[in-house]
């Protein structure tokens, strides 16, 4: 598990438009988890949240900033991390 399979998740999401209709094929958080470490992207909150304020610093206008944060908001509620961990 680590901040970079976070990365290439949240970066994934936006390249892999196959990823996002199998996430919401499972019907539990612990699931997507597993479904998601599977695909060679485990990582734990701290580590998601460690990737979200590195990407987030690179954002290069308020506009990119604003649209990576709801793609951030969307994964977090997508696997519940706040339930998960």
């Amino acid at each position: 598990m680590s901040v970079q399979h976070a990365i290439s998740l949240l970066k994934a999401i936006d390249t892999d438009p196959t990823l996002r209709e199998q996430m919401y094929q499972f019907l539990h958080p612990h699931q997507v988890m597993e479904f998601l470490s599977l695909k060679g992207y485990g990582f734990n909150l701290n580590e998601f949240e460690d990737a979200v304020r590195i990407l987030h610093l690179k954002c290069q206008s308020y506009e990119e900033a604003d649209e990576f944060l709801h793609k951030a908001e969307w994964l977090r509620f997508q696997i519940k991390l706040s339930d998960t961990f």
